[in-house]
Parts: C-alpha cells; sequence; structure tokens
C-alpha cells in the first residue's frame, strides 16, 4: 500500500539529488519515481522549471533545483556517487541549504 507523500509527514521537508555521473543509482529511475509521487503538489511542482546553481568563482552551472513547498529535487552535474569529492563546492553548498532550511 503506497502512503500519499504529505500524509506520511505534512512537516517533513524532503530533499533528493540526482547525480549525473552515477552508476550506481538510477538518474532516470528516480526521475520516474518523483513523476509518479501522491501528492496534491506534484503537478505545481513539475510545471516549475529547474533553476540553475552556480558556485563560488565558476562561471559554469554546476547543478540545478527544482524546489516547491517541503519537496527539494537537485540534479548534480560533474559528479559520482562521492558529491563531496567531485563537486565540493555544491556539496557544501547543498548540505548548508538543507540544514540551515525553517522547518515549516
Amino acid at each position: 500500500m503506497s502512503v500519499p507523500f504529505e500524509s506520511a509527514n505534512p512537516d517533513l521537508v524532503c530533499y533528493f539529488s540526482l547525480l549525473k555521473l552515477d552508476v550506481i543509482c538510477s538518474t532516470i529511475g528516480a526521475e520516474a519515481w518523483v513523476k509518479k509521487l501522491k501528492w496534491d503538489g506534484l503537478k505545481n511542482f513539475l510545471s516549475l522549471p529547474r533553476q540553475p546553481l552556480k558556485c563560488g568563482s565558476s562561471k559554469g552551472t554546476k547543478a540545478f533545483v527544482r524546489s516547491y513547498k517541503n519537496l527539494h529535487f537537485y540534479w548534480i552535474l560533474g559528479a559520482g556517487h562521492f558529491v563531496p569529492a567531485d563537486q565540493p563546492c555544491i556539496a557544501l553548498s547543498m548540505i548548508s541549504s538543507i540544514t540551515q532550511s525553517p522547518a515549516s
């Protein structure tokens, strides 16, 4: 039996990250899983564009994020399974965002 996303814990803030070079976790599978969430906000979440993330003095995009309400989804570019080693600046930025986000 599946449980709707928000009813599982409406106060829970969820973060997902996809690592574009990861050969262990399936990027396509994770994206497909999110598209099937039972959540009232899914249509709005999917309609939003991904926002590019830059880091430090780098001019290039290091990641993308899409956020709506309590769901945040990151696509980390140029990183495999060990993001802190592959993209340390964006890893720190993502973790800072997660740990400093308000609880509500």
